[in-house]
């Protein structure tokens, strides 16, 4: 991927979305480009690291292991996305995991060169600030969500969420891989998707859950 390309890729981060092309290019120069396969965890929880990544394409989701090991699911993210960023400015472990849903391409900055970006341009720290901001509300609705709504509506709306992050509304996930997302038994998740099929929502073959 060349700079100007990269440069395009850029604006479509809210991070850099109001900087000038000049300013962009000094970014693209510093950023690597990678592929990470699908199902690949690329950030461990309470790694010490000093990467930050930004999602081009694909899909990602984030999610913390208890002390007795259950998953609890936080968030998903795809295009636009920036994760790894908090464990570089507090400068304390990494807080959850970030795993890839499907092949996903990122871009690479380390962690020197971040804080370099924030140094020199104050517009993405500012930027960087609205989106602490945002994924806390979005974590306080998260956890609403669950103490108010039954799982069948919970599902929906995580499939909902998914279906932007995958082509044609074909989500390739296995129910497995949808229970850890939503954070219950495989078992219920499959009622819920049965109801959803009896409903008219969604249509089941092996591996995908297409929205109707």
């Amino acid at each position: 991927m060349n700079i100007e390309e990269k440069v395009k890729k850029l604006k479509a981060f809210p991070l850099f979305g109001n900087l000038l092309n000049g300013d962009l290019v000094v970014i693209a120069k510093e950023i690597n480009v990678q592929t990470i396969p699908q199902n690949t965890t690329f950030i461990n929880q309470e790694d010490i690291s000093n990467i930050v990544y930004f999602i081009v394409n694909g899909a990602i989701r984030i999610y913390k292991l208890t002390e007795d090991g259950e998953e609890i699911n936080i968030s998903l993210g795809g295009p636009g996305t920036v994760v790894g960023e908090m464990a570089l400015i507090d400068e304390v472990p990494r807080s959850a995991n970030v795993q890839a849903l499907q092949n996903t391409e990122v871009f690479v900055l380390t962690g020197e060169d971040f804080k370099k970006i924030l140094n020199k341009f104050p517009e993405v720290a500012i930027n960087l600030l609205k989106v602490f901001s945002q994924r806390l509300r979005e974590n306080n609705a998260h956890v609403e969500e669950i103490l108010s709504q039954t799982l069948t509506e919970r599902t929906w709306k995580t499939l909902c969420a998914l279906k932007k992050l995958f082509p044609n509304n074909e989500i390739n996930l296995s129910q497995e891989e949808l229970s850890f997302i939503i954070g219950a038994t495989r078992a219920r998740i499959t009622e819920a998707l049965n109801t959803l099929k009896d409903e008219g929502k969604i249509s089941l073959s092996h591996r995908e859950i297409h929205l109707l």
